[in-house]
């Protein structure tokens, strides 16, 4: 056993279950950890060039710049959503150079609010491919990408969020995981879980150092993984003395492992 400071105020008699080898290289740690953050931080971006390259294309009638003619509406065909509301299929014929064509085109209304059979409409159709055509009047292009746009980019919070936890875990590995792995044995006092964070109050076994909280926050560790008051749990510690703690509980698996801050009990006005 040795003494082991891991905040100002707490100090700890421990075992170095690995001896003097730095916590972020027992199990490659830090390699899994920067390999986790690589990874979601490539399928984010993938995720993000995916939804970008969609609103790019189906815009292409707002922002393509296409080629217009002139074209006439042979037939007219009304349905309706499932979810209630109508839309109108138009046969339009065109000719672009010198080849005569008809496509279908959707509108989101009632058949009545477009030209009727025999009328001359304005279209627009893409360079690449003549068949693909739209209303220059026609504005449920645009709804259709806004609406796009909304489902993608909505979630875009949440997709940037995951992958910074895990940046910042592996800064708070690399940071606390210099120092070497100290095992304690300590029976949990307290647990208190919010939606964002979970704060422990814990007494070394055997008795006799003062009892110290453990605070986790977004992000720090499954909350499943800790275990309820009254239990006793063998607990792994890292850190360089300042507070900031890597934190592994063994008998839970790889699921309760991660960082936290460490402080004596009686700094928050716990029992000791």
């Amino acid at each position: 056993m040795t003494e082991a400071q891991l905040a100002p105020g707490v100090v700890l008699q421990v075992a170095r279950p690995f001896g003097d080898t730095p916590a972020c290289r027992v199990d490659s740690l830090l390699t899994r950890t920067l390999r986790r953050a690589r990874t979601l931080t490539v399928m984010t971006g993938l995720v993000l060039l995916l939804g970008v390259g969609l609103v790019w294309w189906i815009g292409q009638p707002i922002w393509g710049g296409w080629p217009q003619t002139d074209g006439t509406v042979t037939s007219q065909r009304e349905e309706t959503h499932a979810k209630g509301g109508f839309y109108c299929t138009l046969q339009v014929q065109y000719t672009v150079d010198g080849h005569v064509l008809k496509r279908p085109v959707i509108g989101e209304a009632r058949c009545s609010r477009f030209p009727a059979p025999t009328a001359t409409v304005r279209i627009e159709y893409s360079p690449l491919d003549a068949s693909w055509v739209a209303l220059t009047a026609d504005s449920s292009v645009g709804r259709d990408v806004f609406g796009l746009a909304l489902i993608l980019f909505i979630p875009l919070p949440g997709l940037t969020t995951y992958p910074l936890l895990h940046w910042t875990r592996c800064r708070a590995v690399r940071r606390s995981g210099k120092a070497p792995w100290s095992a304690v044995t300590v029976t949990v006092l307290e647990r208190e879980a919010s939606r964002n964070t979970l704060h422990v109050v814990l007494a070394p076994e055997p008795p006799g150092s003062p009892a110290f909280s453990l605070d986790f926050g977004a992000g720090g560790i499954d909350f499943s993984a800790v275990p309820d008051p009254g239990n006793v749990v063998a607990l792994r510690v890292g850190g360089n003395g300042d507070g900031k703690v890597l934190v592994r509980i063994p008998a839970w698996g790889r699921d309760a492992e991660g960082h936290g801050a460490i402080r004596p009990a009686r700094d928050a006005g716990e029992r000791e």
